[in-house]
């Protein structure tokens, strides 16, 4: 090693000091145990001690020997007191990471190796991860990272997730996790995006909380998935990892996030959209959520869906506007105003979309029928189930409208099923 190679290149790594440290030594010591050998433990002393001496060159050798014995010097690295001069300190810091990192590419090695799914090798987090992902080489990459970027979040998620954890473990949990998606989110404004070891540290959170995601948690969880969690939601092995983890966050999220995740949810095919489409179909939402809310339930929802829908067949508003022979520019994709202020009068040469017309497609579409028996220009979309504007009609043609929509419901639902 030449002079000085080791305290350069030891810097660079001195901001990761710390919990991993903790984590990466007990599994270590789980697995290959503590020596006892006096002799050995007495150089390590004596070379603890020449980390501040007064010559160079004294000091690079009792570097180089610390970091040859390995583990075995890590409790007398740790064992380095605040008093010791500066010299010391920092080479022992510097020397008990650089073993720490060394023994965790081991570890990571032997733990992708293995496989057996069901050993920890002492990696804080791991079963409950592999009770909601799998234990497959790429679920194993993903779960790395998390220890890499969030190792404090992942020791608390192996406390929240124990079988008898008491409510201050999950309490503990929320209130880091909270912090850490805060500092993450500030981090985007220096450029900084999340890793994707940060992205499922977030995930696992909410997957272990049984309470409602915090919204910090679940905003930095939205940005991650709109940046496609670093590419990696397209890598064939890590979006089925991925998609399982954003099902167990989806029915938690909170009201305020609920267009972002019902376009998650259509964005990656996961049917725990429709629980949160099924509460956003009322009036108290805006059209574009109700909208979303309503191609959830085209998409992963039920027959038992139809008669929450029913009471919708009978509202007129408005959801989209098109203006005929006019450029695609005024399209309003939105026909909601501002609050307390009316809307804006629709001129019956325009074609129009109401919330009958989405609740009678979504509708037909969960009974498995054709919606061109209603809707003669009908056509399919992939992600949302129908394209909206195959829907419209003009907006003088309101009464014909509700008339084939009346006669549906005769047809296809008793009184009953309208109150």
């Amino acid at each position: 090693m030449t002079t000085g190679t080791f305290d350069r290149r030891l810097r660079r790594s001195l901001p990761g000091l710390g919990w991993t440290t903790a984590i990466v030594f007990a599994a270590t010591t789980s697995l290959y145990g503590q020596t006892s050998d006096t002799p050995v433990q007495q150089h390590i002393a004596q070379w603890v001690g020449q980390l501040g001496a007064t010559d160079f060159d004294s000091r690079e050798q009792a570097t180089a020997e610390l970091l040859s014995q390995g583990e075995v010097a890590l409790p007398s690295l740790r064992a380095v007191p605040n008093s010791a001069p500066y010299e010391v300190r920092h080479r022992a810091r510097l020397l008990q990471q650089q073993i720490e990192d060394d023994k965790f590419r081991t570890l990571s090695r032997s733990f992708l190796l293995d496989l057996d799914g069901g050993k920890s090798y002492g990696l804080p987090g791991w079963d409950r991860y592999r009770q909601l992902v799998g234990s497959t080489r790429t679920c194993k990459l993903l779960f790395l990272d998390m220890i890499r970027q969030q190792p404090e979040v992942a020791q608390l998620i192996e406390l929240a997730s124990a079988e008898n954890a008491s409510p201050a473990a999950a309490s503990s949990l929320a209130k880091l996790a909270s912090m850490e998606a805060t500092r993450l989110r500030d981090e985007l404004f220096l450029l900084r995006e999340p890793k994707i070891g940060d992205s499922v540290a977030m995930l696992m959170v909410a997957a272990t909380l049984s309470s409602q995601t915090p919204v910090e948690i679940s905003d930095i969880i939205s940005i991650s998935e709109r940046r496609s969690f670093e590419g990696n939601i397209h890598k064939e092995g890590y979006r089925n990892c991925l998609r399982k983890l954003l099902g167990a966050w989806l029915p938690k999220t909170h009201v305020a996030m609920s267009p972002a995740a019902m376009d998650c949810a259509l964005n990656y095919d996961l049917v725990e959209g429709s629980e949160i489409a099924r509460r956003c179909l009322t009036a108290n939402f805006d059209y574009d959520t109700r909208k979303l809310a309503f191609y959830c339930l085209a998409r992963f929802g039920n027959e038992t869906d139809v008669k929450r829908i029913a009471p919708f067949l009978d509202d007129r508003a408005i959801v989209d506007q098109i203006a005929i022979g006019a450029p695609i520019g005024e399209v309003h994709e939105s026909n909601t105003p501002p609050p307390f202020a009316p809307a804006e009068p629709v001129s019956g040469k325009n074609l129009v979309v109401r919330i009958n017309d989405l609740a009678l497609v979504t509708s037909i579409l969960l009974l498995g029928e054709n919606p061109q028996q209603v809707f003669p220009r009908y056509e399919e979309h992939d992600k949302l189930g129908f394209f909206i504007h195959s829907l419209a009609s003009p907006a003088d043609a309101e009464v014909e409208q509700q008339q084939r929509i009346d006669q549906w419901k005769q047809r296809h639902l008793p009184p009953s099923s309208e109150s």
